[in-house]
Parts: structure tokens; C-alpha cells; sequence
């Protein structure tokens, strides 16, 4: 599932090579992915790989992720891998210091990110997320 609120994203799903296609479920906010993950969760399917954007109205990236983890844990299932993502721009200063970058990428470990994405997210970054994933939990990705 792909959580963010800017259309980039999405044309970037779109233009991945036919390789990596997977079903992929987009969401413009935290609330809106949360209540598509508890929708699958409660038929017993869980997402093998959750894009997530910080900063986000309704609901940002760091209360999606507890909401998450909170069901998770509740349930007794296994943790969704969750890649967090941010641009790092401030609509009032259109940049983060370093330190704010750094803290940013912490609060989202501490919160139970388990990866981290610059945007835009590149194409070849995005492919090599996705084989990563699919490696991991052995499912084969066409030639």
C-alpha cells in the first residue's frame, strides 16, 4: 500500500516496470491507509510492503504507524514491513536543517518505521525496494 497525499507518488507506482507490478493500494492520507489496512487485516491479509509519507493532513505518517503497530501487536500478528517517506521540505523555510532530518529518521524508527525513503522517491530506488521485499518473504519475481 502506497500512503501519501501527492499525485507524484502515484505516477511513480504506475511507471514501475511490469516486473515489479503488484497490487497496489493507494491511500491520500494516514486515515484513509489505516482503514484499508484494518478492512484487509480483518479478512485475515496482510500487506507485504507499506510506503508511508510523514507528513500528511488527517492523519500523518507517525500516528498511521502506531495505529498500525497497536493492531499488530493486539492481534498477536507479525510486524508490516513499513517504509517510511518525507521530502524534508518545510512550506515555510522549504528546507530542514540537518538535525531535523536526522531527528525526523529517528522518531520515525522509534515509532516502528523499519525503512526510510528520500522523495521523490526515484524509480530505481522504488524497483530495489520492492525486489528487496519480495526477496525477503519469497515471493519469485517474473523475469
Amino acid at each position: 500500500m502506497v500512503i501519501d497525499d501527492s499525485e507524484f507518488i502515484f505516477k511513480a507506482i504506475e511507471n514501475i516496470p511490469s516486473k515489479y507490478k503488484r497490487r497496489f493500494d493507494l491511500a491520500k492520507n494516514g486515515m484513509e491507509g489505516l482503514k484499508k489496512y484494518l478492512h484487509w487485516i480483518n479478512q485475515g491479509i496482510m500487506y507485504h510492503l507499506v510506503l508511508c509519507d510523514l507528513q500528511m493532513p488527517v492523519m500523518d505518517g507517525f500516528e498511521t504507524i502506531r495505529n498500525i503497530r497497536a493492531e499488530e501487536a493486539q492481534r498477536g500478528y507479525p510486524k508490516t514491513y513499513v517504509c517510511a517517506m518525507s521530502a524534508f521540505e518545510d512550506p515555510g523555510t522549504l528546507k530542514f536543517s540537518l538535525f531535523e532530518i536526522l531527528e525526523t529518521i529517528s522518531k520515525a524508527k522509534r515509532e516502528g518505521m523499519d525503512n526510510f525513503c528520500q522523495k521523490p522517491l526515484r524509480p530505481e530506488v522504488l524497483n530495489k525496494l520492492i525486489e528487496t521485499r519480495c526477496e525477503a518473504i519469497n515471493i519469485p519475481l517474473p523475469e
